[in-house]
């Protein structure tokens, strides 16, 4: 059982616009053009917060770190939380490949090794269990959402880490954010859906006065469907990003250290 659940913590370690439009026009294009200013930013910190209840039972986690937006590369300190109380992973993240290094209850099981190596997307392809994953590697899939903005109001000056940011609130389509982007932008999008089962979500998001995006927060409640396997799914996600172009550097382990993680999942998931 412990091991079943150290394996799935490393899962979750991997884990997170024209027309029609209701609300002030004015206030849409600020929030859909943060987008763009905030990936054209190159980097920045990134601290991560996930609150959900899945299968009746709750799953909390924290994430901070730092992102390269156009090279899709980041490191991540993340601490579980509910998942595995006092435990905490590093995870390394190149592209479509992460490293997370082992949960204790694994180091043994692995011989030693340090590191697990997981191919997201192969991961995803094997088993739609963890088709999720990518959408939690990159803390810019909320910020590329935001092209999807179909309403938005204004709710008023907020300080964010002690910055001054105007806070807006209303709902994306993640499906015409979609088609404003594409390839790696495009993908994160359909992942984030993914993740949050729902096609529209509400949002609030605070964006400073250079039009970048401070913090974005998502929460979803989705009543039991085949989509959700039958099961009632919340989650409430918030993200904020902070020192812009902070450098970021991120080592590939050695192949001595590290095991294949797709391998472990695809037996925990079932297949």
């Amino acid at each position: 059982m412990r091991r079943r659940l150290a394996a799935a913590a490393v899962a979750v370690a991997v884990g997170l616009t024209a027309g029609g439009c209701g609300g002030d026009s004015s206030a849409i294009e600020i929030v859909r053009a943060s987008s763009a200013k905030t990936v054209g930013a190159e980097s920045a910190k990134v601290s991560i917060a996930l609150d959900s209840v899945v299968e009746g039972e709750p799953v909390k986690f924290k994430a901070d770190g730092a992102f390269d937006f156009g090279g899709r590369k980041g490191v991540l300190t993340l601490d579980l939380g509910s998942l595995l109380a006092g435990t905490t992973l590093e995870t390394r993240l190149l592209g479509d490949t992460a490293y997370v290094s082992t949960p204790a209850a694994l180091t043994g099981v692995l011989g030693g090794k340090k590191f697990l190596k997981l191919d997201i997307k192969a991961l995803a392809a094997q088993n739609k269990q963890f088709g999720s994953l990518s959408g939690g590697t990159d803390p810019t899939s909320g910020v590329e959402a935001l092209r999807g903005a179909k309403d938005v109001t204004e709710v008023g000056k907020e300080d964010v880490r002690g910055e001054s940011t105007t806070h807006y609130r209303g709902t994306i389509d993640l499906d015409m954010a979609k088609s404003e982007v594409e390839g790696d932008a495009a993908e994160a999008v359909d992942e984030l859906k993914t993740l949050l089962q729902s096609e529209e979500i509400p949002y609030d998001v605070w964006i400073d006065d250079d039009g970048r995006v401070r913090r974005t927060k998502f929460v979803v409640e989705a009543a039991p469907s085949a989509k959700t396997n039958n099961k009632a799914v919340s989650t409430a996600m918030t993200i904020e990003l902070f020192d812009f172009g902070t450098n970021v550097d991120v080592v590939e382990p050695p192949a001595a250290e590290v095991a294949d993680g797709n391998g472990l999942l695809a037996g925990v998931g079932g297949g």
